[in-house]
């Protein structure tokens, strides 16, 4: 009988491999380009709407991973499948956050006039 193992259950410490998640900073570095087809001018766009094609780009890798995993893929690796994941979390609240600033300057700035 197979474990069940869930994502969302994993404790581990970050890998070695993967320190752009360690780092403060919503701007992934180097090790992305391992885990995600995308070129430089595309990761650093640290604009709403970069960073909404950036999600985008992360939930589908994150889905091909989750479907890897689910057909007992050879090539699923599930400390891949917990760095998108993570990367997924941190996106996602960059961009709420930079969505937030943008809404509260466009209230401030219309509260003035």
């Amino acid at each position: 009988m197979r474990d069940s193992v869930s994502i969302r259950n994993i404790t581990a410490q970050p890998m070695r491999s993967a320190s752009w998640l360690r780092k403060s900073g919503a701007n992934p570095a180097g090790d992305v380009t391992r885990f995600l087809p995308l070129w430089p001018q595309e990761l650093s766009d640290r604009s709403c709407e970069g960073r909404k094609r950036l999600i985008s780009v992360i939930e589908r890798a994150l889905r091909e991973e989750r479907q890897c995993g689910r057909a007992g893929d050879w090539a699923y690796d599930l400390a891949r499948h917990a760095a998108l994941y993570r990367m997924l979390k941190q996106e996602r609240a960059a961009l709420i956050e930079l969505d937030t600033k943008q809404k509260t300057g466009r209230l401030t700035v219309n509260n003035k006039s």
